[in-house]
């Protein structure tokens, strides 16, 4: 993890207040282990689902065990609401495969952090 972090650019500077973003729905989609080869046999529909819908995606990208090993998916997503999250994820080729033994919809709203570009909330000094 320190190797990771220290590979990280850091900002030396304070955060910056930004504007409120829109909550996203966070999918924790995990592999079904009887369907695995789903994976394999559907990557290049997936693939072409997310590049069709690439707007609708804040972030997605796979989930790996300890050894690296794809387990399951990650979907960070534009939706109005955890229905339409569900109902564009309906047509997503994996789910409609059967790859995935759970599927947990979230809503978040973010609030701090790089992907943003700062914080929702005054930083600390800011008024100084």
């Amino acid at each position: 993890m320190i190797g990771a972090l220290a590979a990280m650019t850091l900002l030396s500077a304070p955060p910056e207040q930004v504007a409120r973003p829109q909550p996203v729905i966070v999918i924790r989609a995990i592999d079904d282990p009887a369907r695995v080869h789903v994976r394999e046999e559907q990557l290049a529909a997936h693939i072409a689902f997310v590049e069709a819908h690439f707007a609708r995606y804040a972030m997605a990208g796979p989930i790996l065990d300890e050894a690296g090993a794809m387990i399951g998916s990650l979907f960070i997503l534009h939706a109005e609401d955890e229905a339409d999250a569900r109902a564009f994820m309906a047509d997503e080729p994996y789910v409609v495969h059967g790859l995935y033994g759970s599927l947990e919809y979230q809503t978040v709203r973010p609030a701090a952090g790089s992907w943003i570009g700062g914080v929702i909330w005054p930083p600390a000094g800011a008024g100084d």
